[in-house]
């Protein structure tokens, strides 16, 4: 016997007791139950139990918010194409949930990675949220694969190309005043819009949910500016939180989601929290136990929006040559992380560069450069920017110390496209040995020096050109 708070099998439990037993044990049919309940329930297989059956999933996809494209017959039953599979992500309406001609209830999606995938998955994935989210996980998939079976499995797959896979958590770090916020934003109205992302990165439209939580204000003008430069119709599957929410109170997840959900009409697909910091409410980021708890949280968070990316924007510590601040979990923990600089004049963002630090399935982004662009706003004197891509080899020079410069300049004029040793290029560049392992190993960030698998060091000649003019002639 267990009783109510006791695990069992993932199911909790009242206390039970029996009372007597017969002697005998009878099978006990539908007509038995019939007799005793003394209700007319609808036999197997019969016209009213697949409306009966139809009825309830209507309302249950109803209650959970879950977007259906259309429902239509299906082999004596009823079918519903989902606009969206709570477990792959694709909106190809590829996901369906069926009921039969006799009244079963079912869920397929065409995707091999959901190939698994059964009614009794979908319904508690989306049940678990009105359960005590702190006491009952997700269910988790109990598969073992063998080697054969591994290599069949798909590829990442993009929710935004080259940038965020689907249902990835993905930190966007930098300091202050860098334009993390217009980097997010164009993610924001580029994923609700369709439009590739900085022009550039396709991806589908998706529902997008927004958390403001250091004011709406700011992300207003940016937003207003980056739909009149862009010329982008109000995209209406955006929302926005304009204020503080804890991730680290587990309580309030269910709640968060409701909010969006309600909102959007469906559960949003991709999460932007601006900043961590703000949403880190009582804790501390050091911590490794805090960090882990608000990783945990915000990834079955992600987890009960049907598998929605999570982008957390923060800032770097006194060293920002360490990353990200606080406890390396969040870094450990992250499918994606992005390193955002700037250049500035007058205390004015000039420019940015876009790095990628981390990309866990797939291969790191090339490092890239944006500019700024000025736009009025007919309510503020001041307008706001917005961000569009920058000619990157010319951009990345422009955007250099002066020490990356002339240690560029040393190894271009050394050694040309040629191959050099670590020692060789430490000479030419005639600097010491700290200064020159910290200048290449940002050259190699931006991608002007490579390494070879032997260790060896070599300049990228496609830059020649391009340094020679902007450098001098002598390179």
């Amino acid at each position: 016997m267990v009783r109510k708070g006791e695990e069992v099998g993932g199911r909790r439990h009242r206390l039970a007791k029996i009372i007597s037993m017969p002697d005998k044990l009878e099978v006990l049919t539908v007509e038995r139950i019939r007799a005793v309940v003394g209700e007319s329930l609808p036999a197997e297989g019969t016209a009213e139990a697949t409306a009966q059956s139809a009825q309830w999933v209507e309302g249950f996809l109803e209650k959970h918010g879950i977007a259906v494209h259309r429902r239509e017959p299906y082999q004596g039953g009823e079918k519903w194409l989902l606009e969206q599979c709570p477990f792959c992500g694709n909106t190809d309406r590829s996901a369906v949930v069926t009921v039969s001609a006799k009244g079963a209830l079912g869920f397929r999606c065409l995707h091999d990675s959901c190939r698994d995938r059964h009614w009794q998955e979908f319904r508690a994935h989306f049940e678990s949220r009105d359960s005590d989210v702190g006491d009952q996980a997700p269910p988790e998939r109990k598969r073992v694969y063998r080697i054969k079976e591994l290599f069949q499995l798909p590829p990442v797959s993009w929710q935004v190309d080259r940038h965020l896979p689907h249902g990835s958590l993905c930190c966007i770090y930098g300091r202050y005043g860098t334009g993390k916020s217009f980097y997010a934003v164009d993610l924001a109205l580029s994923a609700a819009s369709g439009r590739p992302f900085l022009g550039q990165f396709k991806l589908s439209a998706m529902p997008v949910a927004y958390i403001a939580a250091e004011g709406h204000v700011g992300i207003a003008k940016r937003m207003h500016a980056w739909l009149d430069y862009f010329e982008v119709e109000t995209p209406e599957n955006l929302v926005v939180l304009p204020e503080r929410h804890n991730l680290l109170d587990t309580g309030s997840l269910v709640e968060l989601k409701d909010i969006m959900s309600k909102s959007l009409g469906q559960a949003p697909k991709l999460i932007i929290c601006d900043t961590l910091a703000r949403m880190f409410c009582g804790g501390d980021e050091n911590s490794t136990q805090d960090m882990n708890r608000f990783v945990e949280n915000v990834t079955q968070f992600g987890s009960m929006c049907g598998g929605a990316s999570i982008v957390v924007l923060h800032h770097v510590g006194k060293d920002k040559t360490r990353g990200a601040r606080g406890s390396v979990a969040l870094a450990g923990a992250c499918d994606t992380m992005i390193e955002i600089s700037a250049k500035k004049e007058h205390n004015k963002i000039k420019s940015i560069l876009v790095r990628c630090e981390k990309q866990k399935d797939g291969p790191e982004f090339p490092t890239y450069g944006l500019e700024v662009r000025q736009v009025e706003l007919p309510f503020d004197e001041h307008g706001s920017l917005v961000l569009v891509p920058a000619d990157t080899w010319e951009f990345k020079l422009q955007s250099m110390t002066e020490m990356q410069r002339r240690t560029l300049q040393a190894l271009f004029r050394g050694f040309g496209p040629e191959e050099y040793t670590w020692t060789e290029g430490l000479s030419a560049a005639n600097v010491g040995k700290s200064t020159f392992h910290k200048q290449v190993e940002k050259l190699k960030q931006l991608g002007f020096v490579n390494e070879s698998h032997d260790g060896a060091l070599v300049n990228q000649e496609e830059v020649l050109p391009v340094l020679s003019a902007l450098l001098g002639s002598t390179v």
